[in-house]
């Protein structure tokens, strides 16, 4: 045992040569695996032990090197933490946080996770770089002044023809299905361009995006653009202007459709016009995962936001049980506190609304069939939940015995 020991501990430990560390930001810097495509948020104590990595090195030669400074325990942890990641010379290139799966692997957990799966139908990184140039002008100073104007034109055009609004109410057609369906299709090609507008926004400020697809939210499908590049920045407002890009995007296109409304008085432009201004409003919502939840976390710098800020929620609940005196967080962790426990109300009630719109689509094909597929994703939540409660019941065991 003691050779073996003996032998790890003689083992090379090195950086490898294409990993990127970030500046300092915010006590902080991101870690980036271009290959692997992964990003990592290390504190500065752990990048500068990683930095310092440069020559290779032994596990006994690191002992000392940071003695003082690292216990033996935590250089193993986090030398075993980086290999785990791909993150040392020699080691292998993860390229997904995924294990490899058999086909009923994959269908287990997708029944267990479906928020997890994402499916890449574009790598748009190659074409941003193209329109590079024209990307940039787009976010020049004159630009921006023109979408400012266009923002506020349905005011302006109101104020100077106020009868068009009177006007435009009087013609108003009521739905119908050529109506429905030329809007459908409408909030199809918006929301394809909504996500385009964070990948040109992330590539404006020098980011790379190299995925844009589909994911399944709540059991609805949604394109995503994969802006994770945009934690490199070192600037606060630059993440909040890509991961508010899209919303941008969709209140200038609202004032357009107005206009072209008050104009023409054309009920499709208006129903356009009010589903484009909800979409707008829900993806606000930031308490799950949409452009809302990314703003707020780039606000609070936050970047696992939602597992943070329940980890703290569950750690008052423990300390509630077991009587533990309860600490005062300070205004940030108040905050993410605070978000934490209404997310916990909101999160469940999504699932459940999810599970209720798919019964509805699929009963409209077959309700056997609605049923069963129905219960068998509330199966594996509930799954989740249980393993959730171990979790938590180990760790109140674990405080009560300590």
């Amino acid at each position: 045992m003691r050779d073996e020991i003996e032998k790890v501990n003689s083992e090379t430990i090195q950086k490898r040569d294409d990993v990127i560390l970030g500046e300092s930001h915010d006590g902080h810097r991101v870690l980036h695996h271009p290959q692997s495509r992964q990003y990592f948020r290390l504190g500065l104590r752990e990048a500068k032990f990683y930095d310092s990595l440069v020559d290779a090195a032994t596990k006994n030669s690191l002992y000392e090197l940071h003695k003082g400074e690292f216990s033996p325990e935590e250089i193993d942890a986090i030398t075993d933490w980086f290999r785990q990641q791909g993150l040392l010379a020699g080691g292998d290139i993860i390229e997904t946080k995924e294990e490899k799966r058999s086909f009923f692997g994959n269908i287990l957990q997708f029944l267990l996770r479906p928020d997890s799966f994402r499916f890449t139908i574009w790598d748009p990184n190659a074409t941003l770089d193209y329109f590079r140039k024209s990307i940039n002008l787009m976010f020049s100073p004159a630009a921006i002044a023109l979408y400012i104007f266009i923002f506020i034109s349905p005011v302006l055009l109101l104020f100077a023809r106020p009868d068009l609004g009177a006007s435009a109410i009087r013609d108003f057609t009521p739905l119908n299905f050529q109506i429905v369906l030329v809007a459908y299709i409408a909030i199809l090609i918006i929301n394809a361009f909504h996500e385009l507008a964070h990948a040109m926004v992330c590539k404006a400020f020098g980011g790379n995006v190299h995925k844009i697809g589909l994911l399944f939210l709540y059991f609805s499908p949604v394109v995503y653009s994969d802006v994770s590049d945009s934690w490199r920045f070192t600037s606060r407002s630059q993440k909040i202007a890509v991961a508010s890009a899209g919303i941008a995007f969709q209140l200038i296109l609202t004032s357009i459709g107005l206009c072209l409304w008050l104009i023409t008085s054309n009920a499709i432009i208006a129903y356009v016009v009010f589903a484009n201004t909800m979409l707008a409003l829900i993806n606000l919502f930031p308490f799950i995962k949409l452009d809302g939840y990314w703003i707020v976390a780039h606000i609070l710098n936050e970047p696992n936001l939602m597992s943070k800020s329940r980890e703290l929620v569950l750690g008052k609940i423990r300390d509630l049980v077991v009587n533990h005196r309860i600490q005062t967080p300070d205004n940030e962790r108040s905050a993410v506190l605070a978000f934490g426990m209404v997310s916990s109300v909101v999160v469940p009630a999504f699932w459940m609304l999810g599970l209720y719109g798919l019964y509805y689509r699929l009963s409209q094909i077959s309700p056997l069939v609605a049923m069963i597929v129905v219960s068998a994703f509330s199966i594996g939540l509930l799954y989740r939940v249980y393993l959730a409660a171990r979790v938590e019941v180990s760790k109140i065991s674990g405080y009560r015995s300590s």
